[in-house]
């Protein structure tokens, strides 16, 4: 065989040999590549979504956290200013202190009070409409646990005034004559 024969075969056999790796590329690579790019959209779009899932999760933990936070304030406010009269526990917590400094209540009573609060026409509030109950107390003790008394009374959770106090001469110790104010929500 001569040399131009032999690099003509040369030639056909590769111009053979790249049109069969075409063919192959064509036939067999190319469906899986495409399958290949499908299956990688496909996840682009999974973990996206996972993403979006995972942001919104979290947001509503943290709402959920906000609420919760929002009744542990609720309930303290709630503490500090009932939701109603709640002359029970009113009693029972001036009882309480009163026992607990020392002082010997003699006559307890309670009224309606009156509380007026300054507000604009037409303005509208979103603070709770705030009502007083008056607390009359003739107690007797001594000064020191008259201290101790009101000294509870100013750190009690209840939000409370001390209105008027009249201090009497009593036997060996001395009488008390006190006059405060204990306030609740109204019509929550």
């Amino acid at each position: 065989m001569r040399a131009s024969t032999k690099r003509l075969y040369s030639f056909l056999f590769s111009a053979v040999f790249f049109i069969g790796s075409f063919v192959a590329y064509a036939s067999l690579l190319a469906p899986e590549y495409r399958a290949v790019n499908a299956l990688r959209c496909e996840l682009a779009t999974k973990t996206e979504f996972l993403e979006k899932e995972e942001l919104i999760v979290e947001q509503v933990q943290s709402l959920l956290s906000q609420y919760q936070g929002v009744q542990a304030l609720e309930q303290t406010i709630s503490l500090a200013l009932p939701r109603d009269e709640g002359t029970a526990q009113l009693v029972n917590q001036m009882l309480t202190i009163a026992r607990n400094a020392g002082i010997t209540v003699e006559s307890f009573s309670l009224a309606p009070g009156s509380l007026k609060i300054n507000v604009k026409p037409g303005a509208k509030s979103v603070a709770p409409k705030i009502a007083a109950v008056n607390i009359m107390i003739d107690a007797a003790g001594t000064y020191e646990a008259f201290k101790v008394f009101l000294q509870a009374i100013e750190t009690n959770i209840r939000v409370m005034d001390m209105g008027n106090v009249k201090i009497i001469p009593k036997g060996d110790g001395l009488g008390y004559q006190l006059q405060a104010t204990a306030y609740y929500q109204l019509g929550s």
